[in-house]
């Protein structure tokens, strides 16, 4: 007898259904056609039954390294969670049938998940981000996004998420969610007999106060800069700082290191001071979707990472201090493990290939 396993198991890590890749998307199934065509997708198999596709394709879609078409969301940013909360009745009545809500606690994490405006205003390649915490999105793709509710405590935010999932149609028992400390993300989905199913998300470290990391865009990517105005708060949290920046670059595959300041300017790795003064980011650390986070060693000498480092040694060298929490093993596991990642270092001229791709 043919042994088929290995095919199927190669088969299953390659393909991707149509029900399967409209979930990892977050979007339905009538969508899914529309989005995968208006990004170049083609489904190398087609039948009554359903289409398959690369996985590898829809990964990409999902962590934004295929550009998607974004429809302007309705944004509602009144000054008060109360005040977002009257205008609840407005939006359903702009909105088609409600298929997702997506509740976060910060908008660094909704930026992260894709729910993002880029503004149109910055005259540099390094551009503003914008987003919310409450989104609404309808059968047709069609979002309205709150920016004054929100998540993971029991506050007024969200209290008065609660009053508007139940106005959507979420049982008490799941719009409670919102109020749990625990959970940083709180998504619901409308399954195919009508009924919402909620996921919350639990987060790997206690969140007391929002980010302090800033997300930008660069050139199709999030992006993420070590701020020195930041650094007393790093000595005061440092948990909470890796975990943020651990949320970027959760699986650093590469580094890049630029031998001089003036290559690092070249492309397009700095910033301008309040004064005009470049601050410049020689040390980008990549994972595979295509996110960076961008350090700034107080040296220009690149050559002690010179061979292949782990992230606790290229954090280190670039001013960021965690060698007493690790020998004294104070860390949570998920950021000791992220610490021992060992990038690759790959040369400065993959970006060059990769922007002309």
């Amino acid at each position: 007898m043919v042994n088929n396993k290995p095919l199927k198991m190669l088969l299953e890590q390659q393909l991707i259904t149509s029900a399967k890749a409209a979930e990892m998307l977050e979007i339905s199934k009538q969508r899914l056609l529309s989005v995968v065509k208006s990004n170049g997708i083609e489904p190398i198999h087609q039948s009554s039954q359903g289409n398959l596709f690369l996985r590898s394709d829809i990964v990409k879609l999902k962590n934004g390294a295929i550009e998607t078409t974004k429809k302007m969301p309705v944004l509602i940013n009144y000054g008060s969670a109360t005040e977002a909360r009257s205008k609840i009745d407005e939006v359903i009545n702009n909105l088609d049938e409600i298929t997702h809500i997506f509740v976060y606690f910060d908008d660094f994490d909704a930026i992260l998940d894709g729910f993002y405006l880029v503004s149109e205003n910055d005259l540099s390649d390094l551009k503003n981000l914008k987003s919310a915490r409450f989104i609404i999105r309808d059968i047709n793709g069609d979002e309205a996004w709150f920016n004054n509710l929100n998540c993971g405590y029991g506050g007024v935010g969200p209290s008065n998420s609660k009053d508007v999932l139940e106005k959507l149609g979420i049982p008490s028992d799941k719009s409670e969610c919102v109020k749990d400390s625990r959970y940083d993300i709180v998504k619901y989905f409308k399954n195919e007999e009508g009924q919402f199913e909620v996921y919350p998300i639990k987060s790997e470290i206690t969140r007391k106060s929002e980010c302090k990391a800033t997300l930008y865009y660069h050139k199709g990517k999030i992006v993420c800069l070590q701020d020195e105005e930041n650094y007393v708060s790093y000595m005061e949290d440092k948990t909470k700082f890796l975990y943020e920046y651990l949320s970027i670059v959760p699986n650093p595959s590469d580094i890049i290191l630029f031998n001089s300041r003036e290559s690092a300017i070249e492309h397009g790795y700095f910033t301008k001071d309040f004064f005009g003064n470049d601050k410049v980011y020689q040390v980008i650390l990549r994972d595979q979707h295509g996110r960076e986070l961008w350090l700034c060693p107080p040296v220009n000498d690149n050559s002690a990472l010179k061979y292949q480092k782990n992230v606790n040694e290229i954090l280190e060298f670039c001013g960021l201090e965690v060698k007493d929490e690790i020998n004294k093993n104070t860390f949570p596991k998920i950021i000791m493990d992220w610490l021992n990642f060992k990038p690759k270092q790959v040369p400065v001229e993959v970006i060059e290939l990769n922007s002309s791709l």
